[in-house]
């Protein structure tokens, strides 16, 4: 059910969007939540964030650097793709469970920029370490959420979700 995939890249093209990503020149835009709105005021939970593509069109003037990444995935449609970048908390704390998107066939993706201490975390309890250039993926229904981290400045994922 969850394909997890190391060393998923060569190393040449996951460079490129790793030094991409974590560019003092990459636009990242606040998102005063993870999941949906705070309703319980975790300090820890926003993040900063870059779409890359949503509703069928290209948002970002940055998409083909994921080229490599995208031709290797082979979709039929990509549904979105958007970088999440979390600053790191003094403890690990979860976030709350959540879907993508409610659609049928859809499989959603992570592909992990950097290593650090941070999780992904699945409703069947299986979890997974944030491993750079590690990619995970699941049938879009499957709930699962991502904690903080403690021992890098920041965390930064791809969240891929297509047919």
């Amino acid at each position: 059910m969850i394909k997890e995939i190391k060393n998923y890249l060569d190393l040449e093209n996951f460079n490129e969007i790793k030094n991409l990503l974590t560019s003092n020149e990459f636009p990242w835009f606040l998102n005063e939540f993870k999941v949906e709105p705070n309703k319980q005021n975790k300090i820890y939970d926003w993040q900063f964030t870059h779409i890359f593509y949503r509703n069928f069109t290209i948002c970002s003037q940055y998409f083909n650097f994921l080229n490599s990444l995208i031709n290797k995935i082979n979709p039929i449609s990509i549904v979105q793709i958007k970088a999440n970048l979390t600053p790191a908390y003094h403890k690990i704390e979860s976030f709350d469970m959540h879907t993508d998107f409610n659609l049928k066939n859809v499989k959603t993706g992570i592909f992990y920029i950097n290593t650090n201490d941070g999780l992904t975390i699945f409703e069947n309890k299986k979890q997974f370490k944030s491993e750079e250039n590690k990619f995970i993926y699941f049938p879009c229904a499957l709930k699962h959420t991502g904690t903080t981290h403690t021992n890098t400045k920041q965390r930064i994922v791809l969240n891929i979700n297509w047919v």
